[in-house]
C-alpha cells in the first residue's frame, strides 16, 4: 500500500479503514448540518464526532455534551473511529503500515479516556419517541451523555458487542442537541477487547474507542425490534419452505396500547392485533409456506438470492414504526 494512498487501514489487528482529512480542514471547520429523524421508522447513524484527550478537557459529561460546549479545536474523524485511527486520520501520527513508524506512538496518549463529541438538530413531535442507539462499539468501556444527562455509565457500556438503547424523548430539545461519549482506555489485562488477526501485534490504543454506529432512530408509542427469520426446508424437497417471522413490539409509554403488525416476506402478506401494557414487550409470530423458494446456494453451484422481511406497526391506521431485515434460504 502506497503512503500517498488517500486510504488507512489505520489499526493493524482492527483493519478499520479511515479516510484521511485535508490538512486545513481537521479542526477548524464547524460540525456538518447533523438532523434528529423525523418520521418514524427512520434511523439516522451519527456522520462523523469531534474527538479529544480528557486530558485536553476541563469538565465532565455533563458540561461537554450541553449544546453550548465549544469543540471546535477537537479532531474531527469518521463516524466509527478508535481513537489511533482518529490520529492518524488527522496526522497526528504516519502510516503505521510503513516501515517502523509505529515506534514513533506515544503510549501514554490512551492511558487516559477520550472523548467523542457531536451536535445535532431536532423538532420534536408531540406523542414521537426518539432513542440513541449504540449498536455495540465502546472499546474498553464508557459513559453515554444527551444535553447535560448521563445515560449510562462504565457498568453498562462495556465491550464490542453489546447493544444498548435509550428512549431520549424527554431529554431532545427544539434546535441545538448535543451527544458525548467517553471511552476509558483498555487493560489487556482485565478488559475485552477485539482483535482480528491473531498473529498481528494489536494497534497502540489497543482499539480504544468507537468500533461500530452510533444512531438516533424515531418512532410512535410502539416500536419493532429484534425482526428475525427462522426457515426449514425439508430436504431432498426444495418444493416449498416454512418460514416463521418474529418481532418484537414494545410500548414506550405508561399507558396500554393496542397495535396492528403487519409485514410481507416475498409478495406474502400477514398482519396480527397486539395489545401491549405498559411499557410491554411482546413478540408476534406468524408462520406462512414459501412456494418454490429460491434457495442460497454455494457460491460454485448456483445464486445467492435474499428475501425481504418488511414489517410496520400501526395505531388507529397511522404508522407508529417500521422494520426491515434480509433473509436467505440455504
Amino acid at each position: 500500500m502506497s503512503r500517498r494512498s488517500r486510504w488507512l487501514v489505520a489499526v493493524v489487528g482492527l483493519s478499520l479503514v479511515v479516510p484521511l482529512l485535508p490538512a486545513t480542514s481537521a479542526v477548524a471547520q464547524e460540525h456538518a448540518a447533523t438532523a434528529a429523524p423525523d418520521r418514524v421508522g427512520e434511523a439516522r447513524t451519527i456522520p462523523d464526532w469531534r474527538m479529544q484527550t480528557s486530558r485536553s478537557v476541563t469538565g465532565g459529561g455533563d458540561v461537554i455534551s450541553r449544546p453550548g460546549f465549544t469543540d471546535v479545536n477537537w479532531l474531527k474523524v469518521p463516524a466509527r473511529s478508535t481513537v489511533m485511527a482518529g490520529l492518524i486520520a488527522n496526522r497526528k501520527y504516519p502510516d503505521l503500515n510503513y516501515s517502523t513508524n509505529m515506534k514513533q506512538v506515544n503510549a501514554a496518549d490512551f492511558k487516559v479516556p477520550w472523548w467523542y463529541r457531536k451536535g445535532f438538530t431536532a423538532d420534536p413531535v408531540p406523542g414521537r419517541h426518539t432513542f440513541l442507539k449504540l449498536n455495540g462499539g465502546v472499546l474498553a468501556r464508557g459513559e453515554v451523555w444527551l444535553n447535560g444527562t448521563k445515560l449510562a455509565g462504565t457498568d453498562k457500556v462495556i465491550g464490542a458487542y453489546p447493544i444498548r438503547e435509550f428512549d431520549v424523548t424527554n431529554l431532545i430539545r427544539k434546535g441545538d442537541n448535543a451527544i458525548a461519549l467517553r471511552a476509558d482506555s483498555v487493560d489487556p489485562k482485565r478488559d475485552l477487547t477485539i482483535h482480528f488477526i491473531d498473529w498481528a501485534q494489536f494497534p497502540p490504543d489497543w482499539n480504544q474507542g468507537l468500533f461500530r454506529d452510533v444512531t438516533l432512530a424515531s418512532s410512535g408509542a410502539v416500536s419493532l425490534r429484534n425482526l428475525r427469520v427462522d426457515s426449514d426446508l425439508p430436504l431432498p424437497s426444495l418444493a416449498t419452505a416454512d418460514v416463521t417471522v418474529k418481532v418484537d413490539a414494545r410500548n414506550n409509554t405508561d399507558k396500554p396500547q393496542s397495535a396492528e403488525v403487519s409485514g410481507t416476506v416475498d409478495g406474502r402478506a400477514f398482519r396480527q392485533q397486539i395489545s401491549l401494557g405498559a411499557k410491554q414487550t411482546r413478540t408476534a409470530t406468524f408462520t406462512l409456506k414459501l412456494d418454490k423458494p429460491r434457495v442460497w446456494w454455494p457460491f460454485q453451484m448456483g445464486e445467492q438470492p435474499l428475501y425481504e422481511a418488511s414489517m410496520t406497526a400501526t395505531i388507529g391506521g397511522a404508522a407508529s414504526d417500521t422494520a426491515k431485515n434480509h433473509l436467505r434460504r440455504s
